[in-house]
C-alpha cells in the first residue's frame, strides 16, 4: 500500500491511525534533535566502557535542555523517544535513578 492508499484508508475510516503517529505528530523537530543528540553521546560512553557517573557527568550540559523537554513534552512523547532512542532511554533512567536515590536519602545532598 502506498502513502496516497494508506491516506485514503485513514479518511475513510478503514484503517484507524495509530496512537504513536499521533505523538510522533505531536513531537518537535528540536525534542527530537535533542533526544537523537543524548542518544549519540550515551552509546559513544557505553562503548568506551564508561560507568553512569561518568555519562552523568559527561552530559551535565544537557541537563537544562533536558529540563525543558521533559516540561514541554507528554509522558506518551518521552515514552516515544525511549523507545526510538536506547541511549536516551539510558539516560532517563540514570537520573531517574539519581532522583529516587536522592529522595531516599541514599544520595546525600548537602
Amino acid at each position: 500500500m502506498d502513502e496516497i492508499e494508506l491516506v485514503d484508508s485513514v479518511i475513510s475510516g478503514k484503517i484507524k491511525p495509530s496512537h504513536e503517529n499521533s505523538i510522533v505528530q505531536q513531537l518537535k523537530p528540536e525534542h527530537v534533535r535533542l533526544a537523537e543528540r543524548i542518544h549519540k553521546k550515551v552509546i559513544r560512553f557505553l562503548k568506551h566502557g564508561s560507568d553512569e557517573l561518568e555519562i552523568l557527568t559527561g552530559l551535565t550540559s544537557y541537563m537544562p535542555k533536558f529540563k525543558a523537554l521533559m516540561d514541554s513534552t507528554s509522558e506518551a512523547e518521552m515514552d516515544l523517544l525511549c523507545r526510538r532512542y536506547s541511549g536516551f532511554h539510558k539516560y532517563v533512567q540514570i537520573l531517574e535513578n539519581l532522583a529516587a536515590g536522592i529522595r531516599s536519602g541514599d544520595i546525600p545532598v548537602p
